[in-house]
């Protein structure tokens, strides 16, 4: 017998409310009463979801429970050792919530993705960040400091890892693959450097700020199937067709000198000669939540160039910054892709 949908809703809101690490609201509930910032095991949730219920057999390895087809699933980082937390313990997940059966799965915690580190991995800023521990964004590519000596980097947008100065230069930057669940284990993978202010009630050109690797890791600029890229960046034109890294979607460009009021977070803010990404109707927008930070790129069937940054959109229009002044501004130069690369250079630059 299939479970009564509301019921289901309701649990799955307790769920988020009292249990998730980062507070109900972002996700439309009403704020929690549960106070987590102190508890040592809020962080160990990194998901929640719906599906049938696993046991043990006996070989210890997880496999379905018949007796559990519909569960409210907790996904953990790792389980707390039977007997460590009683039941009245604010980290005690109950065998039920409002009548559903919940389930507990471990699915250990994140690693160095070295593999992902590559256009189209998700970035965002420590789980225990003070600004926005939830927010995450795109990772658009790979980047060199154009100073002498300069660092290997990441370009991103300012509001994704560094809320317009909100985050202090030299913070953590996460990285990870997009298939994979992100837990709060502290892997210092890049640095914040440095962000393009976005300054109110002026004409702001880029939404965009880039963090540092300690070092010259052997990551290939790749952008998966949409290579060969081109080795340097371009200008849009209108009409020209684009794709973005990890999207089915294509779209063309339908503007290219567009005033954008952009509404943040941390305020409204005008940003001018935007390039706007238009999809058909009906169509899946050209980019959605979480892609900001995003290449657009040119695409002329046989290579693609990069073009533009997204960083956000309504409906079936995509908005994306002109790429080069977002290099320009942060003092950084385009890393060619591995096939454009010197067969005396390295494979990232």
């Amino acid at each position: 017998m299939a479970m009564d949908e509301r019921i289901f809703s309701e649990a799955r809101k307790q769920a988020f409310q009292r249990f998730w690490k980062r507070g109900s609201e972002e996700f439309g509930l009403a704020p929690s009463p549960y106070k987590r910032s102190k508890n040592a095991y809020a962080s160990n949730i990194v998901g929640i979801g719906r599906g049938p219920g696993e046991k043990a057999n006996k070989d210890g390895q997880p496999e379905p429970d018949p007796k559990r087809q519909d569960c409210l699933r907790f996904y953990v980082s790792s389980k707390a050792a039977h007997g460590l937390l009683d039941s009245n313990h604010e980290s005690f997940i109950p065998p039920e919530l409002n009548g559903v059966p919940t389930d507990v799965i471990e699915v250990g915690r994140s690693r160095h993705f070295s593999s992902s580190v590559s256009p189209g991995a998700m970035v965002s800023l420590a789980a225990n960040s003070d600004v926005a521990p939830s927010d995450f964004g795109a990772l658009g590519a790979l980047v060199r400091e154009a100073k002498t000596g300069g660092a290997l980097a990441l370009i991103t947008c300012n509001h994704v890892i560094a809320w317009n100065g909100r985050v202090p230069a030299g913070s953590q930057i996460h990285i990870a693959s997009r298939t994979a669940l992100v837990s709060d284990d502290t892997l210092e993978v890049a640095t914040l450097a440095k962000c393009v202010p976005l300054e109110h009630d002026k004409d702001n050109l880029a939404d965009c700020a880039y963090a540092t690797f300690e070092k010259d890791y052997g990551w290939p600029q790749s952008f998966g199937r949409l290579d060969p890229v081109l080795g340097q960046v371009a200008s849009a034109a209108l009409g020209d067709k684009v794709v973005r890294i990890d999207g089915a979607v294509t779209g063309y460009v339908s503007d290219i000198t567009a005033t954008i009021e952009a509404d943040y977070e941390f305020g409204t803010y005008r940003l001018v000669n935007q390039i706007v990404i238009r999809t058909d109707p009906g169509q899946p927008p050209f980019a959605s939540e979480g892609d900001s930070g995003s290449i657009a790129l040119r695409d002329d069937t046989t290579q693609r160039v990069p073009i533009a940054m997204v960083w956000g959109g309504r409906h079936n229009l995509t908005f994306a910054c002109p790429l080069q002044p977002c290099l320009d501004k942060l003092g950084l130069t385009w890393v060619a892709p591995l096939q454009y690369a010197s067969r005396t250079s390295s494979a990232i630059g």
